[in-house]
């Protein structure tokens, strides 16, 4: 008959070699099992719900912006057991850390405009000139699609009539019969532009530029002139018709400077735009012109 403690101390060593080996048949069943994934599982029968009905009176919503799902035509996968759950993002490493957000450099943007309208003398050369005309167009930059500045090269030509006013002040100067004459400014101007938002469809802008302006002003009589005219056999002849002779002409070229205000309207997407557009001109010196012109264009 063995003694009570060898008999204790078998029972022991039987427990713990029980308990090792439940263990390790834990331990190689946890190393092949299959990966336990919350993910609920997606049966093959999912229908389409038709689109929401509006009851009548309200507006419907507006689904132009709404994320479209696509058509999925490749096969589904199986995903295999040493694959890990749909639940459990990839590692990105060094490279999600070093992510710093999506770039900022920016392709810029060119645009070509032209415009056209009346343009009102202002201030002292109001009572000199009368209303007259001006064209222009030029090219606009910006650094990027969304930018709120650009800069802009701008070239134009307004043309006046000489006023009453200006011809009596000639007659009383020389002693010829004056009874027209015209003023005009060729400009060459950098500018630099502000645009924002007002609502969906409508933008504000204010520009203010520096250039050279070149002005000029003649007083002319009418009085019969002669022309030289060629017949298609070669002959030629002097021909006397009536025409304006220049009696007194200025011409000078200085720095001027521009302010407009003017609102945009996008067409084709919102790279083209309709505008309109007033503002102020004003060229150095004593007697120089100044004027509004008051103009419509096209940026394309």
């Amino acid at each position: 008959m063995k003694h009570p403690i060898v008999q204790r101390l078998g029972a022991a060593l039987g427990a713990l070699w029980l308990i090792a080996a439940g263990g390790c048949a834990s331990f190689h069943h946890s190393k092949t099992k299959k990966p336990h994934c919350p993910e609920p599982a997606i049966s093959s029968d999912v229908k389409n719900m038709p689109p929401l009905r509006v009851p009548t009176g309200l507006d419907a919503p507006d689904t132009r912006n709404a994320i479209k799902v696509p058509t999925l035509t490749e096969p589904e996968v199986a995903r295999l057991d040493s694959e890990p759950c749909l639940s459990s993002p990839p590692s990105f490493g060094k490279q999600l850390a070093a992510y710093t957000g999506p770039s900022s450099k920016q392709k810029g943007q060119w645009d070509w405009y032209v415009n056209g309208g009346a343009a009102f003398p202002m201030g002292k050369s109001s009572s000199l000139l009368n209303t007259g005309w001006t064209l222009g167009g030029g090219v606009s930059y910006k650094t990027g699609p969304v930018s709120k500045f650009s800069w802009m090269l701008d070239v134009s030509y307004s043309d006046f009539n000489a006023s009453y006013n200006l011809i009596s002040l000639g007659q009383q100067k020389v002693l010829y019969s004056i009874d027209g004459g015209t003023g005009d400014v060729w400009a060459v101007t950098a500018k630099g532009k502000y645009t924002t938002q007002l609502t969906s469809n409508l933008f504000g802008y204010a520009a203010l530029g520096l250039g050279a302006y070149k002005q000029s002003l003649k007083l002319t009589e009418s009085a019969l002139v002669g022309t030289v005219v060629c017949d298609w056999w070669g002959y030629c002849y002097t021909v006397a018709h009536e025409g304006d002779v220049v009696i007194a002409s200025r011409s000078t070229t200085k720095l001027g400077w521009t302010a407009a205000l003017g609102l945009e309207i996008p067409v084709r997407s919102g790279r083209s735009a309709w505008f309109f557009e007033t503002g102020y001109t004003s060229v150095q010196g004593h007697n120089s012109i100044q004027f509004l012109p008051l103009q419509v264009g096209y940026r394309f």
